[in-house]
């Protein structure tokens, strides 16, 4: 049901409990605590979503929580009788008597409490599960390319991060802002694997007549021709394409895909060159063209080199706390300390994010819901291990130490070491992972340094270390 079909559906029941002529205000507070409800228990039904809100707008008119708007039934005329008018107000204090009653009588099932909201959130860990747009809050690069998009044409853009960095979410968000601008054309397009092309040959058979060499003979045979025929109509003016999760392996079908996206765009620019030149009035735009791919399966393709280069960097951890923040109202179940380790652990990637925080409510809701307790810092190290880290950064860290699982999970240590302690000497970092051996030590720390992972300041002879 749409949002106007459960708002008359919650004022029918409420007019049965005996609550009558509501004002344009009533219903738009209706309105709110419908949509409201529907993003915090989503699992729900329409018909529960209904008697929720009407049983949530009945007792805040018994707790007195809500506005003159929502006042109980009242009589529509005064009486001059001073005898009526007590005939009236014993009427109203009985409805008012019978709507208690009825509220008492019926009580409303418990809610979910709002950790399951989050428990839910957290468990969603793509873009293509998550439907709330509550949970979209793009951030500051977004909206500038939204405006580049709706200002200008023919841009060639391509979108690169890594897995969980927030691709989809990023394509919903422009087609979302994008499909309010009047008369900007937008098509958003996920490629599947074997359905890469942007149109189809047509075939058509037609009766051509054949003479012969001495043109004495004639007849008529069946000829077979085809015409291509492209998918999309020329006023498109901006196209999203979301490129499916390819393996390392899928170089050729990565191609494949640019291939017809590039035969596209340049029908489309020859086109708009044909037209200019014959000099007809309609001539349509190049289109902007937005690619998102993931950084670890990133092709050498020419066409790639055309286009202007947008990253999505991973998120800051405090950009990450806040966003939990405004999504949830608050940290809970969470210290506040516990967040930003969370967040930190994660890297910045937004998947992580949410991974982790859902394995830290397994264990929190393991023994049941208990608002007094909350998730420390400490709990947080002991639930993500090291070995769950060096797990999620194995695709980062083989790029460093392709055949030696050994550095890999040191560099993970010395790693989660500087995050919970902070800048370190470097003999100290020797002592605790490497035996005292300085060389092997430096080597390492050298490598995550070229790689952006940490960095270092000269103390005297020693160095220094810190998360970069």
């Amino acid at each position: 049901m749409t949002k106007e079909e459960l708002t008359r559906k919650v004022l029918a029941r409420l007019q049965e409990k005996g609550l009558k002529r509501f004002s344009d205000s009533f219903e738009t507070k209706v309105g709110q605590i419908i949509i409201s409800l529907q993003n915090t228990f989503p699992w729900n039904n329409d018909e529960e979503i209904v008697n929720m809100a009407t049983e949530q707008i009945l007792k805040r008119i018994n707790e007195g929580s809500l506005d003159s708007s929502f006042n109980i039934l009242t009589v529509k005329t005064k009486s001059i009788k001073n005898e009526e008018e007590g005939k009236e107000q014993s009427g109203s204090k009985k409805a008012f008597n019978i709507l208690t009653l009825q509220t008492k009588t019926e009580k409303p099932r418990e809610e979910p409490p709002s950790i399951l909201r989050v428990y839910n959130w957290a468990t969603h860990l793509t873009h293509e599960e998550e439907a709330a747009e509550a949970f979209i809050m793009p951030r500051p690069e977004w909206k500038r390319l939204v405006r580049r998009l709706i200002y200008t044409s023919g841009n060639l853009i391509k979108v690169v991060g890594p897995q969980g960095a927030g691709k989809t979410t990023m394509a919903n968000y422009l087609y979302r802002e994008l499909s309010k601008v009047e008369n900007k054309r937008v098509r958003f397009r996920s490629l599947q694997k074997g359905y890469e092309e942007f149109g189809h040959w047509k075939y058509y058979k037609s009766l051509e007549k054949v003479e012969d060499v001495d043109g004495v003979k004639k007849k008529w045979v069946v000829s077979k021709d085809r015409d291509w025929e492209w998918y999309y109509t020329d006023d498109t003016r901006t196209f999203l394409i979301d490129l499916w999760d390819y393996s390392k392996s899928s170089q050729k079908d990565i191609i494949k895909a640019l291939d017809a996206i590039q035969d596209y765009w340049r029908y489309r620019c020859n086109l708009r060159k044909s037209k200019l030149n014959r000099g007809e009035k309609s001539v349509p735009v190049v289109p902007n063209i937005v690619i998102f791919l993931q950084k670890e399966a990133l092709p050498l393709h020419f066409f790639l080199g055309k286009m202007t280069f947008f990253e999505l960097k991973p998120w800051k951890p405090e950009d990450l706390v806040k966003y939990y923040k405004e999504a949830f109202k608050g940290t809970f179940p969470f210290t506040e300390e516990a967040l930003r380790e969370v967040a930190a652990l994660s890297r910045g990637i937004f998947r992580k994010f949410k991974e982790y925080i859902a394995a830290c409510l397994d264990e929190f809701l393991s023994e049941g819901i208990n608002y007094n307790k909350k998730i420390t810092v400490n709990d947080v190290r002991r639930i993500i291990t090291t070995e769950k880290l060096v797990q999620d950064m194995e695709l980062q860290l083989c790029e460093l130490w392709p055949r030696s699982r050994e550095n890999r999970v040191l560099a993970v240590k010395v790693l989660r070491y500087l995050r919970e302690k902070g800048p370190t000497l470097q003999k100290e970092i020797a002592e605790k992972f490497f035996a005292e051996n300085l060389m092997a030590c430096s080597r390492l720390l050298n490598k995550l340094a070229h790689f952006g992972y940490v960095k270092s300041k000269k103390e005297g002879v020693e160095r220094r270390w810190e998360i970069a």
